[in-house]
């Protein structure tokens, strides 16, 4: 299970940032304003979605959130958190 760390939010590309070890992951819409996590290249472009089971941590709005409930939350609502 990946434990991703919260690093920015880049709010013109609708994606939020997180990083484990040297990898970065960004969440961003998929189907349905959905959340999709995907693994980064080193400047920030996702690269594929990645269906690994994954807990965010650092979030400056709540301790942690599993892949279950950001799954379940809508992008809109998601992104507002973090304003």
């Amino acid at each position: 299970m990946l434990l991703l760390k919260y690093k920015y939010t880049d709010s013109g590309n609708c994606r939020v940032y997180f990083k484990q070890s040297k990898q970065l992951y960004c969440l961003q819409p998929s189907y349905s304003n959905h959340l999709a996590l995907m693994p980064c290249s080193s400047d920030g472009e996702p690269i594929s979605q990645i269906a690994n089971d994954y807990t965010l941590s650092n979030l400056p709005f709540s301790g942690k959130w599993s892949k279950k409930e950001v799954e379940s939350e809508n992008w809109e609502v998601f992104l507002a958190r973090f304003k």
